[in-house]
């Protein structure tokens, strides 16, 4: 009985057995999955899947890397013309330029020093679909913050609301400004955007033309504390608080209440026109500047036969800023240029003779170190010379001899840019440079 009894369970775990291996080969086997495939999403992904990411400074957010089914870079390839350039370090940098084959500007991204830049143009903005000739008007602060207006490129008048764009993801996604607009009962030939800084991600200012006639430039300030959302007029010609003689050349905003708005008035009026205003551009008196040092310029700002200009200061410290005037003496044609510079928030200003007549601005990354290109014509670059001074602009050297002339972009000793006909690149502190040949990356 008993043997009987075992020979049965025997049989039966047989049969078990060769069923259960029976039902394991008609399954199919499914592959281990990849990383490719498993991606936790309480993780991040690891870098066998991640795009390269892009820089990223402490304030900035991680953003996702673009999908590779992201619609295709038609303008992979294509040479790009760059027009203004601001670079944040050797490798990573904005600029505005213009694409081969597009008229209007277009706002670009490099990570590579300036070979390759990618267009991060913001799709959405209106009026630039089918358009032609549109300018763009940008401020860059981080690697992540951007601002942006578009203009028409011939003067004309504003056929619907102004809108500031502005970007906190490198210019992966933009978002509209609310409506720009003036009172209505102030007069407007035009509305042409020049000028659009931030002090910091809240506090910024846009400078916009609106008229010209009769020696005056008829202008608007508008003024934001919420990072671009909004902006406030506070300064328009029927305010009648800064003067609309002479040609505005900008605005500069030490912080928020602090500003100055410079000019050219190209002789008609024997002054420097460089303002000042305490109460966030409200109001303006114009700045105590002394005459420049040097010889010949006694009393030039006073003098008839002389013709004057300024461009807006650049603070490079909570305390430290400088900026240029040229002034033109018809009695002997000659033309000189000057560089002010003031250590107590601009309560006082001291003049050093700069080496050249003519130049695209200069460039300091301290207040001591900085440079110049100069050139001894405003209509021939030809026989220009790359300066550099490391004593805030009391002594300068020439570096180099070059072709072109243009406003330099440094981000340390060494290395430099300079947007000129080409883009120029150094990399030993202005003594060589390279003509780069920039494209739009795949």
């Amino acid at each position: 009985m008993s043997g009987s009894r075992t020979f049965t369970i025997l049989l039966v775990l047989i049969l078990i057995i060769f069923s259960a291996c029976s039902t394991e080969e008609s399954t199919p086997v499914q592959p281990a999955p990849s990383l490719a495939t498993i991606v936790p999403t309480t993780r991040t992904p690891t870098a066998t899947v991640q795009a390269s990411p892009t820089l990223l400074l402490p304030t900035d957010t991680p953003t996702l890397a673009p999908s590779a089914t992201s619609t295709p870079n038609l303008n992979a390839g294509k040479t790009v013309t760059i027009k203004i350039i601001k670079m944040l370090d050797a490798q990573n940098g904005w600029a505005v330029g213009k694409i081969a084959g597009d008229t209007n500007d277009s706002i670009i991204f490099t990570k590579d020093g300036g070979i390759t830049w990618r267009d991060v143009s913001p799709a959405e903005a209106p009026g630039l679909a089918g358009s032609t000739n549109r300018r763009a008007v940008a401020f860059f602060l981080n690697a992540s913050q951007a601002w942006i207006i578009y203009y028409d490129q011939a003067p004309q008048p504003a056929s619907s609301p102004a809108t500031v764009w502005r970007t906190a993801d490198g210019g992966q996604t933009w978002k509209p400004s609310q409506d720009i607009a003036l009172d209505n009962s102030v007069q407007m030939d035009f509305f042409s955007p020049s000028q659009l800084g931030f002090t910091d991600p809240q506090n910024g200012w846009l400078l916009v033309h609106l008229g010209a006639g009769m020696s005056h430039d008829y202008v608007a300030i508008f003024t934001s504390g919420d990072g671009g959302q909004t902006w406030q007029s506070v300064v328009d010609p029927n305010l009648d608080n800064l003067d609309m003689s002479c040609d505005k050349s900008g605005v500069t905003f030490l912080d928020s209440t602090t500003a100055w708005a410079a000019g050219n008035c190209q002789g008609v009026v024997p002054i420097l026109y460089l303002y000042r205003s305490g109460d966030a551009g409200h109001t303006w008196e114009q700045a105590e500047v002394p005459s420049p040092t040097g010889a010949g310029s006694t009393n030039l700002f006073q003098n008839d036969a002389v013709a004057c200009g300024a461009i807006p200061p650049t603070f490079l410290t909570d305390t430290d800023g400088n900026f240029v005037v040229q002034c033109y003496n018809a009695q002997n044609s000659q033309a000189s240029q000057w560089l002010y510079s003031t250590y107590d928030r601009g309560q006082n200003w001291s003049s050093q003779p700069l080496p050249a007549p003519f130049s695209g601005g200069v460039d300091f990354i301290n207040p001591n170190t900085g440079w110049m290109v100069g050139s001894n014509s405003n209509a021939d670059a030809k026989g220009s010379k790359v300066y550099f001074t490391q004593d805030g602009g009391q002594n300068w050297t020439p570096l180099s001899t070059v072709n072109w002339s243009g406003m330099p972009d440094f981000v340390n000793a060494q290395t430099g840019w300079v947007a000129a006909a080409a883009l120029l690149k150094s990399t030993d502190g202005g003594k060589s440079w390279k003509e780069l040949n920039p494209k739009i990356a795949p």
